[in-house]
């Protein structure tokens, strides 16, 4: 009986000791591959960034606070030059001169990088990395055995073809036009005004003011309002508020995880939401916002397919409530199969999760810069006072555009401000190239707006607010690349 017992331990030991050491010839050949025969090694960078995406996930989750990969990036530029390789798969560029080539407009063909796709926040990708995807220390190994593709619904934000995604995005392009902005002018005033309104209270009782959360209730309630026909009613509710911008925030949270572990979000949505608010709060935020827009999009084809008319009547009181986002996508050229339940929630959820925070940290930020400078915010005073002689009375969005100190500072802000941190790599299915260096087909190449809006060789003094240095260059805009650029520059730049 004893000797029975020894031999099964024995056995489990020798089957323990032979995993381990078949996992380590496994992690000494694909080093070895990324390092020496990998298509990419050739190019510059840490040798540690080239064998392992574990060099990622060092600074992007455990360095400090989170999030400094992105810094560790400019470090590698400093040193290597500026084209490097920052892990097995991905290049990176820091040349404000290639950023038209790379996020080029049509026809060239640009296709986003699966994993990148994935960190829209969606589990619906069109095309994504199967089998291998979730392991990230060997991501590349599956150039061996082969990727298994699975043909899905996704947003289109995060769609991977470049095709599919001009079909996708053309469907929501008549939403976002000047037209419909300059349309929806009723949508800003009334929201406004109620902002107007909340600042007025506060400066009475002398009270501090929150901006980012009452910002991101303004942004929400009009993005809500515009995209799918009904308020939040966050600007009323300051308690609520907090608690979307925190979901909000949850998103970018989300997304340093994310892009080390993409199976994470999938596998996240299959959890009770109870059991995801223990374990990740931040994801069950998500995850929130993705049931409401999901119950949305469930309720609205519901809806229209009960009305005969083919008309829904509007209200806030009314289930059948005119959605905009869905509407646009149902009246697209899209065939049926990319009309689904699935696509209008996840586009839904996009644009709730696009177009409020970032927006409200913009105004947060630009207000700070502003009234941190008496004679840019009397400057700009003057010009608004010469349209708005009575503050009961806007002027459209045209009017305020034709501002030309107004403009300058808007742009200053996006600038300023530079939102996006994220590398956003694209794939050329012929290649590119980059001075001498001749970039392999389908190689995932990203560049930083964050540092093209900041680099000392375009703008002079960039850490400087400086709203006149647009009339004095006007160059210059061919760098304000806030909203990106190409075919995948942001829809909602208006």
């Amino acid at each position: 009986m004893q000797s029975s017992f020894e031999t099964i331990l024995f056995s489990i030991f020798v089957s323990a000791l032979l995993s381990l050491i078949s996992g380590l010839a496994l992690s000494v050949f694909v080093i070895t591959y990324r390092l020496f025969f990998h298509p990419l090694a050739r190019f510059p960078g840490p040798k540690l960034a080239a064998a392992t995406k574990w060099y990622e996930f060092y600074f992007d989750i455990l360095k400090g606070h989170g999030g400094q990969f992105a810094k560790e990036i400019r470090n590698m530029h400093r040193i290597y030059g500026p084209i490097i390789r920052v892990n097995p798969d991905e290049l990176h560029v820091e040349d404000p001169s290639w950023y038209d080539t790379l996020y080029a407009n049509n026809p060239t063909k640009r296709d986003k990088w699966p994993p990148a796709a994935l960190l829209a926040g969606t589990p619906l990708a069109s095309t994504i990395p199967g089998l291998f995807a979730p392991i990230s220390a060997f991501h590349t190994f599956d150039r061996f055995i082969g990727r298994r593709k699975i043909d899905l619904v996704g947003v289109a934000f995060g769609t991977v073809e470049h095709s599919l995604h001009g079909k996708r995005r053309a469907a929501l392009s008549p939403l976002f036009s000047s037209r419909s902005i300059a349309d929806a002018g009723q949508i800003f005033v009334e929201h406004i005004e109620i902002l107007s309104k909340i600042f007025q209270d506060h400066l009475a009782s002398g009270s501090i003011l929150e901006l980012r959360t009452v910002f991101g209730a303004f942004t929400m309630d009009v993005s809500h309002t515009f995209s799918m026909g009904e308020s939040l009613g966050l600007q009323h509710d300051i308690r609520r508020a907090r608690d979307w911008y925190r979901a909000l925030n949850g998103v970018l949270a989300t997304t340093r995880l994310a892009k080390q572990f993409p199976w994470m979000l999938s596998l996240g949505q299959k959890l009770p939401l109870d059991l995801m608010r223990s374990a990740n709060p931040n994801m069950a935020g998500v995850f929130l916002i993705q049931k409401d827009a999901y119950t949305k999009a469930s309720q609205y084809l519901k809806d229209k397919s009960n009305d005969s008319t083919g008309k829904s009547p509007q209200g806030p009181g009314s289930k059948n409530v005119d959605r905009p986002v869905f509407r646009s996508i149902l009246e697209s050229a899209l065939p049926a199969h990319e009309k689904n339940v699935d696509r209008l929630a996840q586009d839904c959820f996009s644009v709730a999760a696009g177009g409020g925070e970032t927006t409200a940290r913009v105004l947060a930020i630009g207000i700070f810069y502003i009234v941190s400078n008496l004679t840019i915010l009397r400057r700009l005073r003057e010009e608004v006072d010469m349209v708005i002689p009575d503050a009961s009375r806007i002027p459209s969005v045209k009017v305020l555009e034709k501002l030309p100190y107004l403009t300058n500072v808007v742009k200053e802000i996006l600038r300023m401000s530079a939102l996006i941190t994220s590398r956003l790599p694209l794939t050329a299915p012929n290649g590119l190239k980059y001075k001498e260096w001749v970039i392999p087909p389908n190689t995932p190449v990203g560049m930083s707006p964050h540092d093209v809006l900041h680099d000392p060789t375009v703008f002079a003094k960039p850490e400087k607010f400086d709203p006149d240095r647009w009339s004095c260059e006007p160059q210059l805009d061919r760098y304000l690349v806030a909203f990106g650029k190409g075919t995948r520059m942001c829809l909602g730049m208006r």
